[in-house]
């Protein structure tokens, strides 16, 4: 259970990252159409301000998604190479023998 929530939130996170990442471009076109069109300062902050947000917002998530992603590849790897030193231990040197290292 605590793995499926574990990539639930993993999912979650690279969606929203995407999301994020895939809207500041066209906020930033809207933007500088709205910086060639309004004469209304607040309005211009505003969006300003909604634009940094929706940066800073994508900046974290994709930190976050990054940081789980190395989390979840460092825990395979480190089971893998325990799965494989337990399995190598439990040989017997009779068969660990017949295989020669050259």
């Amino acid at each position: 259970m605590v793995k499926q929530k574990e990539a639930a939130f993993f999912v979650v996170m690279i969606v929203l990252s995407f999301i994020a990442a895939s809207a500041t471009p066209y906020l930033n076109g809207k933007f500088v159409d709205l910086l060639t069109v309004s004469k209304d300062v607040s309005l211009i902050v505003q969006f300003a301000f909604i634009i940094i947000g929706i940066g800073v917002l994508g900046a974290v998530l994709s930190y976050f998604a990054n940081l789980t992603t190395v989390k979840v590849v460092t825990k395979t790897t480190m089971t893998l190479i325990f799965d494989g030193m337990e399995n190598f231990l439990e040989t017997d040197l009779i068969i660990a023998e017949k295989f020669k290292s050259s």
